[in-house]
């Protein structure tokens, strides 16, 4: 069984995109596949940048969103906010070490 990680880019309780994600995850889930579906929201991080991150190490938050992506085959994303996006991102993919 496939593991997808479903998460949307907006930080509010109540985004439209969220709602979104969590209907699509429940069609995933029909289909076969083991979904977890998170809120951005409870990984709080700073901006990203190097500079930091090499004098303080990554953040708890980012450490645990890495593992998260690690732990699974796939991702459903439903993104409406750019900046956010490319923070979780920077953290998730591209700094891979």
């Amino acid at each position: 069984m496939k593991k997808i990680l479903a998460f949307s880019g907006s930080l509010r309780a109540e985004s439209f995109n969220q709602k979104l994600v969590k209907i699509a995850a429940e069609g995933a889930s029909e289909a076969g596949a083991e979904v977890t579906v998170i809120s951005l929201a409870d990984f709080a991080m700073p901006l990203f940048d190097e500079d930091l991150e090499a004098a303080e190490g990554k953040s708890d938050a980012a450490k645990k969103l890495k593992a998260l992506f690690l732990a699974h085959d796939g991702l459903l994303i439903r993104h409406s906010a750019p900046l956010r996006m490319r923070i979780f991102f920077n953290y998730n993919l591209l700094m891979v070490s």
